[in-house]
């Protein structure tokens, strides 16, 4: 199994997929209201008023079964990451996801419970039950969940019962093709992205910087046409807060740069095969490129920065030392899986990094491009 990660331990969500493949069926109705729910060989009683359904997964682990269940309606249609029902999780709400995926020895095994003390908005396990292995989220509508609904989600989890299997699931095949190896293509960023960037800089003292050109996904999921968006989220300045609206400084809060990207990448925590996939972290299918200020002063230079120039511009360079999230290295700023270049222009400090793709020169190569195509925003990008 291998599937993309988002930030810190994902192991159900496919942010780069559609629902293709994905099959319901087994044992009767595949989603009910109330009761047991029974599909593929797995079964779960769902708290009274609840909803749930069960799936069997195509690519990349074809015959993976997948668990949904949510104590609000689950929406029709949705993808395999149940992108929809994640958009419709409220305060005192909760959604699971059970998603089976290969046994891996790089993670423990847990019983399938959520502590009652939870003070997380999610909450990721990994554990076997009858020799099958499951990747479990749980995501409330609050950093503060009610105890009563935390004992609700152990009480559907409590309830699980599992089939053995008769074959052993296998990783699809996923070789690449020629045309994610090609040159990669610049092209004039999506009205989208820009608007990001006058609104980044609508809340910045400092220009924001803004590429006015970035590369096109042209590969999507496999047997699926739809190709991820790019988009821009705006990060905020050194030491703002944006996370709290209690906090005096959020109604000050001020934007420091963008992450701009599409797609999700394959990394360790993806699963057993994440290898076999690694060609989809390239600009055909995925990107990650953010460009934001720094905070002055050498605890904010990554260790092992040297001196190197990139798109036109002298700084210092610090190459990708993992490809997750995870260093061995204590390579934590900015990104342990983002070769990272810092420099100076017009007296403000910035970071411009993106995420590994190939080999380092690859991606150095791809982030140079970039950085030259920068320019403040209020000089609006070509």
């Amino acid at each position: 199994m291998g599937r993309p990660r988002l930030l810190g331990l994902v192991l159900v969500l496919v942010f780069a997929s559609g629902c293709s493949g994905l099959r319901s069926g087994g044992k009767g109705p595949a989603e009910r209201t109330d009761n047991r729910l029974d599909g593929h060989g797995v079964s779960v009683r769902l708290p009274r008023g609840w909803n749930g359904r069960i799936a069997e997964r195509g690519f990349p682990l074809p015959g993976a079964t997948v668990v949904y269940a949510a104590s609000f309606p689950l929406p029709a249609k949705d993808d395999e990451p149940a992108s929809k029902a994640q958009r419709a999780v409220r305060r005192g709400d909760v959604l699971v996801v059970l998603s089976e995926t290969l046994h891996n020895l790089s993670l423990p095994t847990t019983t399938p419970a959520i502590a009652l003390n939870t003070r997380e908005a999610s909450v990721d396990e990994y554990f076997i039950v009858n020799g099958r292995a499951f990747a479990l989220r749980a995501t409330f509508g609050s950093k503060s969940p009610a105890k009563k609904l935390i004992r609700s989600v152990n009480a559907l989890l409590a309830s699980l019962t599992v089939e053995r299997r008769r074959r052993p699931l296998t990783p699809a095949p996923d070789p690449v093709p020629a045309s994610a190896l090609a040159p990669v293509q610049l092209f004039a960023t999506p009205a989208r992205v820009l608007t990001q960037c006058r609104l980044a800089q609508a809340r910045s003292r400092f220009p924001i910087l803004c590429p006015a050109r970035l590369p096109r996904p042209f590969l999507g999921w496999p047997r699926s046409d739809r190709l991820p968006e790019p988009s821009a989220q705006r990060l905020p300045e050194p030491d703002a807060s944006w996370r709290s609206r209690s906090d005096p400084r959020y109604l000050k809060r001020q934007a420091g740069g963008l992450s701009i990207g599409y797609g999700a990448p394959w990394e360790p925590d993806s699963g057993p095969d994440w290898r076999l996939h690694l060609w989809r972290n390239r600009p055909c299918c995925f990107l990650h490129f953010e460009v934001f200020r720094r905070a002055e002063g050498r605890q904010h230079i990554p260790a092992g920065a040297r001196a190197a120039m990139l798109g036109g511009r002298h700084g210092l360079l610090k190459d990708a030392t993992s490809y997750g999230l995870a260093s061995r290295e204590n390579d934590y700023l900015y990104f342990p899986s983002h070769t990272r270049f810092l420099w100076h222009e017009n007296g403000v400090a910035y970071v411009a990094t993106l995420h590994r793709f190939g080999t380092n020169q690859e991606t150095r190569a791809l982030l140079g491009r970039l950085i030259r195509e920068l320019r403040p925003v209020r000089s609006g990008p070509r």
